[in-house]
């Protein structure tokens, strides 16, 4: 398959574009996908099918507008009178036609793939913008996870600043462009603990000139199936310097990288240290400890962390916490670990993708290995009773959008391989059923289990046969959706480290 062939039309469409008014074409229609209350500007036309539509998302999906912005950096031409403009209607429909175009040519062209494994790839690339949109939740989950001091000092090391300073500037930035996509220059924040250095050192980490962005864009590019799979470098750099209009400016095209770039963005360029895994895993153990904590307030509940048990021989840690609400408890294992991006992507080499489901399969395992310790009356902090039920959780940091059966598969199948080389009897499997749930879930689900017990909703979807498959935010609204008005769990902390900022959705 030559996808480089099938790629230049659409190419030399891009071309076409000016590219100040595509930018802001991008921008206007990620923020009305991404924010509840987004006016478009009035020189944007916008298609009555699309405003109409239930779930806009069909006619244009933020994926798109991703793929489009890092086609029209490389590609497209300064706007003028001549240059198609993106923010007509009839030119942004062809565009998408032609790019949905080219997906399907890729898709067909590789038929004899495994459309199963395919069903991971498209989680990847487009739940995420449900699943973990512009939000002051997520702010606050990132930043009560990082500021931590030995996660500070190699903030500070790596990038200049703390990581309350990060914080500071993206709310500045983000403030900004939630109602224009561009900044001219020069920029002076309204926060006053931000100096000039702060604001340089911000930008360093945020962006690039798009000569130079265009540049890294262009290596990025991959000609086979993995096209429109490949990563994007506007999620490292969203912020982009250039020429608009002739005045010197930055631009935004996605507001909602600058977002993920402050969050999980911040992860990647710190997680390189080798001191950051321990302090890091430990921090977000610590987080999943204060959510369950503010979430589960019922007087039948309790919480146990982690302890040492065994002999002084063979000292062990027990599990990382254990949930208590009546006869029925919860085993949590934190894992910090991150989806690789290889592995979002993988259909021909499935090694990373085999690799990550591995580790996740051995945060299981070790929670099985819990337990059994428990069963064998080993807690010293937990004493056995015959008569409670105990189930395993994995919480994730990140969702691993395992929606497809194959990727299921391939966990159970690691599940089942490392439990017979730890020696457990794979009975446990169905008698103590596991469940891998990300904390964004959990900080909402816990607030339901609140209200109707925490065995009701747990047991509620492992004993659905249909809703055991289903991802847990569609179990919880489906089955929950009215019994609470979910909190923002962190409000107080959010107001207070941001009390002049423009606030965002929870």
């Amino acid at each position: 398959m030559n996808v480089l062939s099938l790629y230049k039309p659409f190419r030399d469409l891009v071309a076409t574009l000016g590219r100040e008014d595509a930018l802001r074409t991008v921008w206007a229609y990620s923020n009305y996908l991404q924010l509840d209350e987004f006016s478009f500007p009035s020189d944007v036309e916008v298609g009555g099918p699309f405003l109409a539509a239930p779930e806009p998302r069909i006619f244009v999906g933020e994926w798109e507008l991703e793929l489009i912005a890092k086609e029209v950096i490389i590609n497209g031409v300064p706007s003028s009178p001549t240059a198609n403009n993106l923010r007509s209607w009839s030119v942004l429909a062809r565009v998408l036609n032609d790019l949905k175009a080219l997906e399907n040519v890729i898709y067909a062209e590789g038929s004899s793939r495994d459309a199963l494994l395919e069903l991971n790839r498209i989680a990847h690339r487009q739940f995420i913008w449900q699943a973990n949109p512009l939000n002051a939740s997520a702010l606050m989950r990132y930043f009560r996870i990082f500021d931590v001091p030995q996660i500070d000092e190699m903030c500070r090391t790596q990038i200049g600043m703390s990581v309350r300073k990060v914080y500071l500037c993206g709310m500045s930035f983000m403030g900004h462009f939630l109602t224009s996509p561009t900044l001219l220059l020069p920029y002076q924040s309204q926060i006053a603990e931000l100096s000039e250095g702060d604001l340089a050192n911000f930008l360093a980490f945020c962006s690039r000139s798009i000569d130079s962005l265009k540049q890294i864009l262009i290596s990025e590019q991959i000609y086979d199936d993995r096209f429109v799979y490949a990563f994007n470098s506007l999620r490292t750099f969203p912020l982009v310097g250039m020429d608009w209009f002739g005045k010197p400016a930055i631009v935004c095209p996605i507001l909602t990288h600058l977002f993920w770039r402050i969050t999980g963005g911040l992860y990647y360029l710190l997680c390189k240290n080798s001191r950051f895994g321990d302090a890091f895993g430990h921090s977000f153990q610590n987080y999943v400890g204060e959510v369950v904590s503010r979430a589960l307030t019922r007087h039948t509940a309790s919480l146990l962390s982690e302890k040492k048990y065994g002999s002084k021989a063979y000292v062990r840690d027990s599990v990382d916490w254990i949930v208590i609400d009546e006869d029925f408890a919860l085993f949590l294992e934190c894992k910090a670990k991150r989806v690789s991006w290889d592995a979002k992507m993988a259909l021909g080499d499935l090694s990373p993708l085999k690799e990550d489901m591995s580790q996740l399969a051995a945060a299981v395992v070790q929670t099985y290995k819990a337990i059994v310790d428990y069963e064998s009356n080993q807690y010293p902090h937990f004493p056995y009773d015959e008569a409670r039920e105990v189930l395993p959780v994995v919480v994730t940091l990140e969702n691993w959008f395992m929606f497809g059966p194959r990727s299921r598969e391939m966990l159970k199948e690691a599940i089942s391989s490392q439990m017979q080389q730890a020696s457990l009897p794979a009975t446990l499997l169905l008698q103590r059923p596991y469940s891998v749930v990300s904390i964004a879930e959990m900080e909402i689900g816990l607030q339901y289990a609140n209200v109707v017990g925490l065995r009701n909703f747990w047991r509620g979807k492992l004993d659905d046969s249909e809703m055991s498959e289903w991802a847990w935010f569609s179990y919880q609204q489906h089955k929950f959706g009215e019994a609470i008005d979910v909190q923002f769990l962190f409000e107080a902390e959010y107001d207070n480290l941001f009390p002049d900022s423009d606030s965002l959705p929870d």
